[in-house]
């Protein structure tokens, strides 16, 4: 099986607003090569978006990337959406929100994998499995509304999945993303 890895977001980016220890952009590429290791260990052929930590392709570039593969996994850890605290105008997140979810392509033919990394990734973290999710383009109908998706299965990718690993706004998520020990087993 030919896989693609692609590690969300550029160098020290999406920092966590609970843990100042974790960027969303460092800690996925890091993460990536892990399991590039681990993937290759059960004979996958493995490539990666983003060779050097300060690689950032555009979207774009990243899901051409999985032209002739068979599976485009793209990294990521979540964030939910952000209110304006009316006293400092500054970000405010959900501390509370926590799980896994899996994005997939509105052109996959089959989401059993998805479903499978979101449960796993899930109970390994100990929090709840979000399943799986497909968004369309509103601008766009027909299309997947996420850029690396549509260009992922344009490439013609059959299995493109963005994993959320969690919630790096939570701070129990971020802690254990931070582990290595962790995201190798």
């Amino acid at each position: 099986m030919k896989v693609v890895l692609d590690p969300g977001h550029g160098k020290g980016n999406n920092k966590s607003p609970v843990n100042p220890a974790y960027a969303e952009g460092t800690r996925m590429w890091e993460y990536s090569w892990l399991l590039k290791s681990e993937l290759e260990n059960y004979g996958f052929e493995v490539t990666h978006t983003r060779p050097q930590l300060t690689d950032d392709p555009s979207l774009s570039d990243r899901g051409k990337a999985a032209k002739g593969k068979d599976l485009f996994l793209s990294l990521h850890s979540n964030a939910p959406g952000s209110k304006i605290d009316p006293k400092t105008g500054e970000k405010t997140y959900d501390p509370a929100v926590t799980g896994t979810v899996a994005f997939v392509s509105m052109k996959n033919k089959d989401n059993t994998l998805a479903k499978r990394l979101t449960a796993k990734v899930s109970e390994l973290m100990g929090h709840q499995d979000r399943g799986i999710m497909i968004n369309e383009s509103i601008s766009y109908p027909g299309q997947d509304y996420y850029g690396v998706l549509r260009s992922s299965s344009g490439a013609g990718c059959p299995n493109c999945i963005i994993l959320e690993h969690g919630f790096h706004t939570n701070l129990a998520d971020s802690m254990w993303l931070m582990e290595d020990e962790n995201l190798t087993n």
